[in-house]
């Protein structure tokens, strides 16, 4: 899948800040990626939880099981800018 293809149609997805509050955007994103029927991986990333809307959740983006076409991030940037860069190697 090329880069413009796996942003505008995303097989994975890794919410980072994922949360169980309904009022956080980290919540939000996750309830409408389950709502819209998307097929793929929903990955939330979040040390505060061990599931986010009833899906296994990631205290950190290392443990992720696979590397998501899409990352969306709801967190302060400066908890995850070497983690990306470990992870990308950008």
């Amino acid at each position: 899948m090329n880069n413009m293809a796996a942003f505008l149609k995303p097989t994975s997805v890794a919410v980072i800040g994922a949360s169980n509050n309904p009022h956080r955007l980290g919540y939000v994103v996750v309830s409408n990626l389950l709502a819209g029927c998307f097929n793929g991986p929903i990955i939330p990333v979040t040390p505060k939880y061990t599931a986010v809307a009833g899906i296994l959740a990631y205290s950190h983006i290392e443990t992720m099981p696979i590397i998501p076409d899409i990352a969306i991030v709801f967190c302060l940037v400066s908890h995850y800018i070497i983690p990306v860069h470990v992870l990308t190697g950008y």
